[in-house]
Parts: C-alpha cells; structure tokens; sequence
C-alpha cells in the first residue's frame, strides 16, 4: 500500500507509478477533482483529506498494518504532519512537496515507529528508469498535463493557474 498525499502532477505520477509496480495506491487530497481524475486514470483508493477519516479508511484498507511507503507531494504541513500516522512500524516516508514554512514533527513518535524519512527533489539515479517509463508509454506523460498553451498565452495560463489551481495538474507551454 501506497499512499500519496496531494493529487497534483507528483503525487498522481507517484500513484501511476507504484501502480507499475504492483503496489497499490491511495492518493489523498482536498480537491475533488483531482481525486476523480485519479479514480478514472485507474487509481484504486481516493481519499479527500477534508471528508474522509483518512488514518481509519488507510488502517481499514491495509487491514490494520498502515502503510509501508508514504510519499508526501503536497507540501501542507497538515498533510507532512500525517505522513507519521498513516505509516506503518519501519515504514518509509518520502517528502517531495515543497512546505511554505518548516513543520514540526514528533520525533518520539518516529523513534517509536522506527521510522526512515527522506526528503526527495530530484533523484538523479531515477531519470533513466523514469524516461523509459515515459517514452514507452508505461506511464503516459499526458495524464497530468492539463493544458497545453502558445507562448503569447503564458501570461493569461498563469493568472488562470494561480486563480483556479484545482483545475490543473500541469500547463504546458508550446514553442512554434
């Protein structure tokens, strides 16, 4: 069992990805959306973090063990809080979301829990698996890209992007 926290371009290529490898998904997050996009891509277990009871729905579908692996994307420190409590005994979290400022964690709790942390940003030793995935269409890039723009559009995506962040995963950019 794998949960990611946020559904946004990494936590979803994150879900896709242990998908792959025959682990099984739960992606988390506040936005609908984005949690239904997730369920049609093919991933199992949707959570909303503002809904569900989320430690008990993870204990409930990992029959009471919690999770071995969690990734954490989203960045809010609710979300990287929670990381220690949906990780199981000797679990692995990975945080890759960027907080806007620092979280306090309980260390007795991942002393207790013998836990190993990991912050993650690029992952040099991963790009090639990664582009084969990609170029084999293992893992279709174009999930997560939302909208795809022109140059002189960029100004007017941005403005729409920071308004409306649920709406998208990923805007690209083309160059003619």
């Amino acid at each position: 069992m794998l949960p990611s926290s946020g559904a946004g371009a990494i936590g979803l290529m994150a879900a896709l990805s242990a998908r792959h490898y025959k682990a099984t998904p739960i992606l988390i997050d506040i936005v609908e959306e984005r949690l239904r996009y997730a369920q049609k891509l093919g991933v199992p277990y949707v959570l909303n973090a503002a809904d569900d009871q989320v430690i008990d729905a993870i204990k409930n579908i990992t029959h009471g063990t919690m999770a071995q692996v969690v990734i954490e994307a989203s960045g809010a420190n609710s979300a990287i809080r929670n990381t220690l409590d949906l990780a199981s005994f000797a679990g692995r979290i990975s945080f890759t979301g960027w907080p806007k400022q620092e979280t306090s964690l309980p260390t007795n709790l991942i002393t207790y829990k013998e836990l190993d942390l990991r912050g993650s940003r690029t992952s040099a030793g991963e790009f090639d698996e990664a582009l084969r995935m990609l170029s084999t269409l293992e893992i279709n890039p174009q999930d997560v890209v939302s909208k795809v723009v022109n140059l002189d559009e960029i100004p007017d995506a941005v403005k729409e992007l920071d308004r409306y962040p649920e709406r998208y995963l990923k805007i690209n950019a083309v160059f003619h």
